[in-house]
């Protein structure tokens, strides 16, 4: 059975995201996990890989989103409820919309890349999920070290 998530309310009440103390520690290890996972991505296109390039680049744009729910006094236990929470707090504030709709975007391509039989990611997709990570990081440091926790 395939759970819908309609909304970040949904996620807290199944217990997708609980709240934490806020660290901003732990936002600042999220934020430099990302930037090394997206140095990974990068390296994997020079070396067309590009499936892991996609992957990489997903792992470290949701490493970023992550540290702002560490900011925020979150965790998570699904992807889909990170993309719920950004919309939910950020989409009108710092992060424009279709950022976190590309965030979603590469969430589902890392899946299709991770789990579907027959999907091999082309060199465009990689860098443009690449191109797409690293702006996404950009806005997320600049949320995380302009904002006191």
């Amino acid at each position: 059975m395939v759970r819908k998530l309609l909304s970040f309310k949904d996620c807290l009440k199944q217990g997708l995201i609980r709240r934490t103390p806020p660290s901003r520690k732990a936002a600042e290890e999220s934020l430099e996990t990302a930037k090394r996972h997206l140095q990974e991505a990068e390296k994997n296109i020079e070396v067309s890989s590009l499936d892991s390039a996609v992957v990489m680049a997903y792992t470290a744009a949701f490493n970023a989103a992550r540290s702002l729910l560490f900011k925020d006094g979150y965790r998570e236990k699904s992807h889909v409820c990170v993309v719920k929470y950004l919309e939910e707090t950020y989409g009108t504030r710092g992060i424009p919309l279709d950022y976190i709709r590309l965030l979603d975007k590469y969430r589902k391509l890392r899946h299709g890349v991770l789990y579907r039989t027959s999907y091999e990611a082309t060199r465009r997709e990689a860098k443009e999920a690449v191109n797409f990570t690293r702006k996404f990081i950009e806005f997320v440091e600049i949320l995380i070290m302009n904002e006191n926790v």
